[in-house]
């Protein structure tokens, strides 16, 4: 037990050091094209998040939670890292969302 949690502790240091993923350079148009491709993946259509209500389990620096927010999604969004949550707050800001 005490293995996992020190285990535990290393992951999270490392994220809360190096949060993941690291974009500088999100745009409102780069994060629609990331939800348009995840809606592929569900053989949706871009207008299919408007009004749903989207839970995000690590959301990174979310580029996908500000996108879904953007095409009319109610996000709630978390993550491991309260470092990558300060960049998704800061997207968000700079976003809109």
């Amino acid at each position: 037990m005490q293995d996992s949690h020190k285990n535990e502790k290393r992951v999270k240091e490392l994220y809360e050091k190096y949060p993941y993923p690291s974009r500088q350079n999100a745009t409102d148009k780069k994060v629609k094209n990331f939800v348009k491709w995840v809606s592929s993946i569900f053989g949706e259509n871009f207008d299919y998040w408007k009004g749903k209500n989207v839970l995000e389990l690590g959301c990174g620096t979310g580029e996908l939670a500000n996108g879904l927010a953007l095409c009319g999604a109610n996000v709630y969004a978390i993550d491991f890292s309260s470092s990558s949550i300060k960049k998704a707050k800061e997207l968000s800001r700079k976003l809109g969302t």
